[in-house]
């Protein structure tokens, strides 16, 4: 058999998944894997070189009672044939490290180091709705050092704080398939594949053959699906509409550290170092609605204004349900011994579902539309009450 058939199993995956990443890292680790397919061995550092991975990653440090735990390069959900070369992180390990320092009564607040292209969609809503969920337990701030593209960006959302650094990016929120034909240069070759299978789509979407378009849609509704995961998940995380993720969160595109504190994709623009410190010090910047309002202040409808507090009860309560959990002697990262936290957390929810019942009983104005900044000091208004709390709110 030719050499040019090597790591079948490789190439189809890749061509089957869908991608949280930079079209271009995509297409780097595709070329990576087909000099393999065809029998080229490629050294650690020759890998390196051509995908643009870190050669020296950064390991997991402690500032103080502040831990920094990387997150770099690609990211994959189990680390498999670059996985030493690469440079990346698996969710795996990723979720693994962060769950131990949640955990870590030692540990006072948790910085998450992001300068990745994105990765493979498998497992990142998983990893970043944990993170999401440990809110509040302790300060987490997510710092786009220097780019935090697709699948980083789906992560690094989801932390109380998103900072990024002022020469940095995030966004790249999208979703990429490719798919590799193959048969011309099996028949340059003069390489026949004849496929035997069982099962009407077995064979769909197979690199010995053209694209049909019924598996292109197969892959398309795979890709469409992954999107609307992706999207859903940053309108929670960033607390806006999944609409205003769609259209004015860059599209796909990568966005620069002022415009993306702007658009409300980040809270504000910092070095590691200086997070790290504010961190230290228990200061957190606003959160990404105030952030956004701080340098425009477009008109939302009463009902976007509803919906922002809700966005604030949900998050708050999912907090509490897990602090719940814990008391109830189910496993939690939180300590079972923190009992102030645990009605810090409750004093915190029922002010804020409190003042959400007070924002449903406002009266919108006769023209049907208020200011985002009316409910920017509701939520303001709350944010201290819950600090006073002990209780970081993003």
């Amino acid at each position: 058999m030719s050499d040019s058939l090597l790591y079948p199993h490789v190439r189809r995956a890749i061509s089957e998944t869908p991608w949280a990443i930079l079209p271009d890292k995509l297409a780097d680790i595709m070329d990576v894997v087909a000099l393999r397919a065809s029998g080229i061995t490629l050294s650690a550092e020759e890998i390196q070189e051509r995908i643009g991975a870190v050669a020296n990653r950064p390991r997991q440090r402690s500032t103080g009672d502040i831990a920094v735990i990387p997150l770099v390069g690609t990211i994959s959900h189990r680390m498999g044939l670059m996985a030493q070369s690469s440079g990346g992180t698996s969710v795996e390990g990723f979720t693994r490290d962060f769950r131990e320092l949640v955990a870590d009564s030692s540990v006072g607040g948790i910085v998450i180091d992001v300068d990745s292209p994105g990765g493979s969609v498998s497992g990142i809503d998983e990893l970043a709705s944990e993170i999401y969920r440990a809110r509040g337990t302790k300060p987490i701030t997510a710092v786009a050092n220097a780019m935090s593209a697709s699948a980083a960006y789906w992560i690094a959302s989801a932390a109380d704080e998103l900072v990024v650094t002022p020469s940095g990016e995030v966004g790249s929120i999208g979703v990429i398939a490719a798919h590799q034909d193959e048969s011309a240069l099996h028949e340059k070759l003069g390489v026949k594949v004849s496929l035997v299978t069982a099962g009407k789509y077995k064979a769909e979407n197979n690199p010995f053959e053209p694209l049909t378009e019924e598996g292109r849609a197969a892959i398309q509704t795979r890709v469409d699906e992954s999107y609307a995961m992706f999207t859903k998940a940053v309108a929670r995380n960033r607390g806006v509409p999944v609409e205003t993720v769609r259209s004015e969160f860059g599209q796909g595109r990568l966005v620069g550290a002022k415009e993306a504190v702007r658009r409300g994709m980040a809270d504000r623009v910092a070095t590691i170092d200086e997070v790290i410190q504010s961190v230290r010090r228990g200061q957190s910047g606003p959160s990404g609605r105030a952030a956004a309002a701080m340098v425009d202040a477009p008109l939302l409808s009463f009902e976007e204004q509803a919906e922002t507090a809700l966005t604030a009860v949900r998050s708050l309560q999912s907090r509490v349900e897990a602090l719940t959990a814990l008391r109830s002697g189910r496993r939690s990262p939180v300590a079972a011994d923190n009992v102030p936290l645990i009605e810090a957390h409750r004093d915190a929810y029922l002010a804020i579902a409190e003042a959400y019942d007070d924002l449903l009983a406002m009266v919108p104005r006769a023209d049907g539309v208020a200011h985002r900044d009316a409910t920017l000091l509701e939520l303001d208004y709350l944010a201290g009450m819950a600090r006073r709390n002990g209780v970081r709110i993003a």
